[in-house]
C-alpha cells in the first residue's frame, strides 16, 4: 500500500513517481475547479509548478500533512495567479477573496474520498467484503454472515475494526485541513492589478500564443526544440531589422525543413520506442522572432505580441525541463537546427572550433567539461566515461549517429570542425543545459543540408536520430 507515509519518505528522497501517482489526478481535478473550463488548459501547468516547488522545497516540508498542505495551496495560488491577468475574472476573483471555505471545499471532498479509496483498496480480503457487503450492498449483519459463511459475532468484530479504520483516517485528513486552513490564512490572497496592468492585459488577451508555438507533452526524459523551423507569417507582426533589433549577430534566415525533420524524429521515437519525446517548435517565421536568443534581441523593440510569443515558447520549454528534472532527475534537450557550410551535422556543446582542436588529454583537464552544456552528464554518466570520451569518442553521442549511418562532429569518425564556420550552440543551449547546473543536459544538432532535403532522407535520419537518442541516453544514465 503506498500510504501517505510512504510517500512522503520518498518524496524526501527525491522520488516523486508515488506522489505524482497518488496526488496528480486530485491536484488537477481542484485546479479545474478554480480555474473553470476557459483556463482549464492551464491545469497541468498550476499542478507541475506545484510539485515542482515542492520538489525544490522538500527539504523544509516536515511531514506528510505539510507536504499535502503545500501542494494543494501552491496550486491555489498559481491558479489564482492566472487568473489575476484576466479583467473579466475581477469579480469572481473577489468572491475567492472573502469566501475561503467555499475554495478549499473541493480540496475537502477530494482529499476525503481519495483517502477514503485509498484506504478501502488497500484492506484485508475480509474487511473489504465486509464494507461492500454493508455500506455499498445495504445488508444486515446477520445476512452478510450467511454470505461469508461466518458467525454473527465476527461480522461485528469486523465492522468495529473497519469503523476504527476510517476513524483513524478521517483524524488524518482533518489534522491536512487544518494545516491548509492555517496556510490560506497566512497567505496575502488574490489582489487587484493596477489600471496600468489591466490595459496591458487588454491589449494583449486576443492574441493566442498557442497559435505560433506548438508543445506537445512527452512520457520520456527527452526534449526537442525546433527555433528557426517556421514559416507563418503574420503581417500585424514586425519584421526583426537592425533599426528595431539590436542584435549584433542578426540572421533572419529558414533553418529549412527542420520542423518538420524535428516532427519525423518525434514519430519515429514512439514508433521505435512507443516513448513519446517532450517536442517545442516556434511556428513563426524567424524574420519576426528569433526564440534562440535572448530576449532583447530575439524581437523587435516595442513589439508586445511578440514579446508574448517567445515567453510562451520558453515557459514550453521550462515546463518540460521541471517536469523532466522532477520525475526522472535527468534529461536530454536536443535543439534542431541546419547548416548548408559542412557536410555533417555539428553536434554543439558550447565549446568552440579551437576547444575542439585540442587533444584528448587536454579535454580531459576539467576547464572544458564545467564549460559544456553536457557538464552533469559527465557527472553522473554510469560508465564513469572521460569527457574527451563522451564528447567525441566511442561512447559519444557522436558514436552513435556514426554507428546508425549519420555523419557528424564531434565523433570518433571526424573528432573536430573541418572549418571555423562550425556552431557550438546558441541560447537554448546554454540556458537549458548543465552549464550552469539542474538535471538537464544539452546539444544542439546543426543538421546537413541533405539530411533534410527530400522526404526518404528525412525519414531516414530521423530515424537514425531517433535510435541513437534512445541508445546513448540508456548508455548514460
Amino acid at each position: 500500500m503506498n500510504t501517505d507515509h510512504n510517500i512522503y519518505d520518498d518524496f524526501r528522497k527525491g522520488s516523486m513517481q508515488l506522489l505524482y501517482k497518488s496526488f496528480y489526478p486530485a491536484l488537477i481535478s481542484y485546479s479545474g475547479s478554480i480555474l473553470g473550463q476557459k483556463y482549464s488548459f492551464l491545469c497541468e501547468d498550476c499542478v507541475q509548478e506545484s510539485i515542482y516547488k515542492a520538489y525544490m522545497n522538500r527539504e523544509n516540508i516536515k511531514d506528510e500533512n505539510s507536504l499535502k498542505s503545500f501542494l494543494y495551496t501552491t496550486v491555489r495560488n498559481r491558479a489564482i495567479s492566472f487568473l489575476r491577468k484576466d479583467k473579466s475574472q475581477s469579480n469572481y476573483l473577489r468572491q475567492i477573496e472573502t469566501s475561503e471555505q467555499d475554495i478549499t471545499a473541493d480540496i475537502i471532498e477530494k482529499e476525503t474520498l481519495r483517502k477514503l479509496f485509498t484506504a478501502i483498496r488497500s484492506l484485508p480480503e475480509p474487511f473489504r467484503q465486509v464494507f461492500e457487503l454493508s455500506f455499498e450492498q445495504g445488508l444486515k449483519n446477520k445476512e452478510i454472515a450467511m454470505a461469508l459463511g461466518v458467525s454473527e459475532s465476527a461480522i461485528k468484530k469486523r465492522k468495529a475494526r473497519l469503523l476504527m479504520i476510517l476513524k483513524k483516517l478521517l483524524i488524518s485528513t482533518i489534522i491536512f485541513l487544518a494545516a491548509l486552513f492555517q496556510a490560506c490564512e497566512k497567505s496575502d490572497g488574490p489582489k487587484h492589478l493596477s489600471q496600468e496592468e489591466i490595459d496591458e492585459i487588454q491589449s494583449k488577451k486576443e492574441l493566442n500564443p498557442e497559435k505560433y508555438v506548438e508543445y506537445k507533452q512527452g512520457d520520456c526524459p527527452v526534449i526537442i526544440t525546433v527555433p528557426h523551423g517556421g514559416t507563418l507569417v503574420d503581417s500585424k507582426f514586425k519584421v526583426r531589422n537592425s533599426s528595431n533589433c539590436p542584435d549584433p549577430d542578426l540572421a533572419n534566415d529558414l533553418d529549412y525543413m527542420t520542423a518538420e525533420l524535428a516532427s519525423q524524429i518525434y514519430d519515429s521515437f514512439f514508433k521505435q520506442f512507443k516513448l513519446h519525446p517532450y517536442i517545442v517548435t516556434s511556428l513563426i517565421k524567424r524574420d519576426h522572432i528569433d526564440v534562440n536568443r535572448k530576449k532583447s534581441y530575439a524581437i523587435p523593440a516595442g513589439d508586445d505580441d511578440l514579446a508574448m510569443i517567445y515567453d510562451y515558447y520558453h515557459e514550453c520549454i521550462s515546463k518540460a525541463v521541471k517536469e523532466i528534472s522532477t520525475v526522472y532527475g535527468h534529461g536530454l534537450l536536443l535543439d534542431i537546427h541546419g547548416q548548408s557550410h559542412s557536410d555533417y551535422i555539428e553536434l554543439g556543446y558550447l565549446l568552440s572550433y579551437s576547444d575542439l582542436l585540442a587533444k584528448d588529454a587536454e579535454l580531459n583537464s576539467g576547464a572544458y567539461s564545467s564549460s559544456s552544456s553536457i557538464r552533469r552528464l559527465f557527472e553522473i554518466n554510469k560508465g564513469n566515461i572521460s569527457f574527451a570520451d563522451l564528447l567525441r569518442g566511442e561512447h559519444s553521442f557522436g558514436a552513435e549517429l556514426n554507428g546508425n549511418g549519420l555523419d557528424c562532429c564531434p565523433s570518433p569518425a571526424i573528432p573536430s570542425p573541418v572549418n571555423s564556420s562550425y556552431f557550438n550552440g546558441g541560447y537554448t543551449t546554454k540556458t537549458y543545459g548543465s552549464l550552469n547546473g539542474g538535471a538537464v543536459d544539452a546539444i544542439q544538432m546543426e543538421f546537413r543540408y541533405s539530411y533534410r532535403d527530400t522526404q526518404a532522407e528525412r525519414e531516414r535520419a530521423a530515424a537514425a536520430t531517433a535510435k541513437s537518442i534512445k541508445e546513448f541516453t540508456e548508455a548514460m544514465w
